[in-house]
């Protein structure tokens, strides 16, 4: 499981990164836990407006995907609140759906499958969803695990990085969560200098459809 990117935010090294892990623990799917892309200058809080232009930030977003695109050519993605800016400003201004490109013509992406915001996708012996709904704050992956009775995958929140397990006389499960893959130095990045906890760089890994999930740290 690939963590947040935030495109054109994503640290330099990672996609090597995310090759090692894919290799090391011979991953046969590959999937991306939400928010591929930033959308800096369309996010609703408030923002540098000297930092670039929409049209910039895709460029330089696009160049990053393109990377991801290159070495994971077959990917599933939950759609992150961020990736869904565009689509969110496109409904504030009242412009229809049906006039909007989806994600893989905004990046050249034909391959990959999209998932929609807030799904929250059953793989047989575990869940995953982007992590922007329900138990939010420390430890939300095993709390989301224990709320659904099951092994939970999730992303969103950035200094979180782990896998917790949870015992009962049942059964075992446990909260994934994948880290992320953001460059916390670039200028976008500007409003978490104020927090001392920083962005876990890292992803996931799952075996056994559910059977055992690992967080893998990226000590860059």
């Amino acid at each position: 499981w690939i963590g947040d990117t935030h495109c054109p935010l994503m640290k330099r090294g990672y996609v090597d990164f995310l090759l090692d892990v894919k290799r090391e623990y011979r991953c046969n799917r590959v999937f991306h836990i939400g928010d591929l892309a930033d959308w800096t200058t369309m996010s609703y809080h408030e923002k540098d407006l000297d930092l670039y232009s929409p049209k910039e930030e895709r460029r330089r977003a696009k160049r990053q995907i393109q990377t991801l695109y290159k070495a994971f050519p077959k990917l599933e993605i939950l759609e992150g609140n961020h990736d869904a800016l565009p689509f969110r400003t496109a409904r504030t201004f009242e412009i229809s759906s049906e006039l909007i490109k989806d994600h893989n013509a905004i990046w050249d992406t034909p391959k990959w499958r999209w998932h929609p915001r807030h799904a929250v996708i059953d793989y047989g012996g575990y869940l995953a969803a982007h992590g922007d709904r329900g138990k939010q704050g420390m430890y939300s992956g095993i709390k989301n695990a224990k709320e659904n009775f099951m092994s939970y995958v999730q992303g969103h929140h950035h200094s979180l990085g782990f896998c917790h397990w949870y015992a009962c006389e049942r059964d075992l499960i446990f909260g994934l969560q994948t880290g992320c893959g953001i460059d916390w130095k670039h200028a976008a990045m500007e409003y978490g200098l104020v927090f001392n906890a920083k962005p876990v760089l890292g992803c996931g890994v799952v075996f056994g459809d559910g059977a055992e999930g690992y967080f893998v740290p990226w000590r860059y």
